[in-house]
Order: C-alpha cells, then sequence, then structure tokens
C-alpha cells in the first residue's frame, strides 16, 4: 500500500470516529432535554391532612368547600334566633362525610353522602344529624373544674366567655378492658374551644399534656363507653369528661 492510500484510511478511520462522537454528543442532549422536564405538577393536587400520610384527591376537597359554603341550606334545622351556621370541622372521602357545626347557640354534628359528576360539580345526596343538637347554655360548672359533653354537645363556662365544643371522636385506640395489652392507649378528640374572640378547631389527645387556648388549658379525664373487643362504638355514644384550668 503506497503512502497516498494509507493516509486515505486514516482520514477515512477519523471521520467515522468524528461521526460517531457527534451523534453520542446529540443523542445525550436530547436525552438530557427529556429528563429536565417540568415536574412541578406532579402530585400537586396531593394534600396532607390532620399530620398523616392520607392525602384528599381534589373532589374530597371539592365536596368540603361545597358543604362550607351551603351548611346553612343543607342544615335540616334553622339556626337559633336568625343566626348563622358555621362549619368547625369536616371531613370527607369516598363519597361519604362528617361534619361538625354550630351557630353560637347549638351544636350539630351530621353524615352525608354526596357525588361528583363528570363535570366536577359537587352535590350532597343525604345528610341525617346525629343529634337533635345541644343548646350552649351556660353551665353550672366553673373554671378548675370538670365538665362532661357528648359527641355535638356544647357549653360556656360559667363566669366566663370560654366555649367548648366536643364535635367527634376521630380515633380511639384504648385497649379493650377484656384484653391483656402491653399499654393502655388512648382516644384523640376533635373539640373547639371558643372565647368571644377568637376560637380554634384541633385534635386533642387523652395521652398528652393540657391544650393551651389563651389562657386556659383543655385535658380529657374520663372517656366512655369502655372499649371492648368485638364492640363498635358509635360516635353518638362517646362521653367524655374534660378538665378546664385558668392559666391565670
Amino acid at each position: 500500500m503506497n503512502p497516498k492510500q494509507n493516509s486515505v484510511g486514516v482520514g477515512a478511520i477519523a471521520l467515522i470516529i468524528v461521526l460517531i462522537i457527534v451523534g453520542l454528543l446529540v443523542y445525550t442532549f436530547s436525552m438530557n432535554g427529556r429528563i429536565g422536564y417540568d415536574d412541578s405538577n406532579i402530585n400537586q393536587n396531593a394534600t396532607t391532612t390532620n399530620g398523616n400520610n392520607t392525602t384528599s384527591s381534589p373532589n374530597d376537597l371539592v365536596i368540603q368547600n361545597y358543604v362550607k359554603n351551603n351548611i346553612s341550606t343543607l342544615a335540616p334545622k334553622p339556626a337559633t334566633m336568625g343566626g348563622t351556621f358555621y362549619v368547625t370541622n369536616i371531613t370527607a372521602q369516598g363519597g361519604v362525610g362528617t361534619v361538625s357545626y354550630e351557630d353560637g347557640h347549638s351544636a350539630y354534628v351530621a353524615d352525608f353522602t354526596y357525588n361528583i359528576d363528570g363535570n366536577g360539580i359537587p352535590a350532597v345526596v343525604s345528610f341525617t344529624l346525629r343529634n337533635q343538637g345541644v343548646s350552649t347554655a351556660t353551665s353550672s360548672v366553673k373554671i378548675n373544674q370538670n365538665i362532661v359533653l357528648r359527641v355535638g354537645e356544647s357549653s360556656i363556662i360559667k363566669d366566663t366567655d370560654f366555649r367548648i365544643t366536643f364535635n367527634s371522636m376521630p380515633t380511639d385506640n384504648r385497649c379493650p378492658v377484656d384484653v391483656q395489652c402491653i399499654q393502655a392507649g388512648a382516644v384523640t378528640s376533635n373539640i373547639t374551644l371558643a372565647t368571644s374572640n377568637t376560637s380554634s378547631t384541633f385534635n386533642l389527645p387523652s395521652d398528652q399534656v393540657p391544650a393551651s387556648f389563651g389562657s386556659y388549658k383543655v385535658s380529657i379525664i374520663k372517656v366512655l363507653p369502655v372499649q371492648k373487643s368485638r364492640v363498635q362504638i358509635s360516635q353518638g355514644d362517646y362521653v367524655v369528661t374534660f378538665h378546664i384550668e385558668s392559666t391565670n
């Protein structure tokens, strides 16, 4: 092979190598462009609730807002003395939900079912009260004493503007009395605390320190009925003794 032919062969090989490198670079930049797509919309509708790992779908949030905005229309009983109902707690998932609401005089808890059509329009199918409403009258219980409430009941502590409402019992993990357990377990009640200036709705565990609200502290002293294995306690059966104390 003469030098000229050898030079041509080397040049051809070099050209092929260059083309391969260019092709790899083009492919790499192309894949980087695809891998670097904007994923900011992924799971944007997932919402963590109550500090747990559960999520609320967009439809669940839609129905919650619908019930909040239309509670006065959905309520089977009118508000007391021309007042206005407002929601203190609501949960909704998979077509069923529970809502606690009041008007400052009477408090109610209701179970409801719902559906949402293909256009995203919500509709409440049924709305059933768990109780007939309990007057938020001034209690005979004074500060630094215990008060007993059922689900849906609300009371103002005597000689104060402090009001406590027992909305629901989200969890009951107490050890059944007919079972031997390592731990006694606890319950979590959902309550609303309010004064003439402010209010707050939150979950109150029975095994934690008293919850502070302004110049008051609230804790759970006793829960009835007792837990038994293979017995389901309905929300309307819960009776909780709360202790109310002043920090002043």
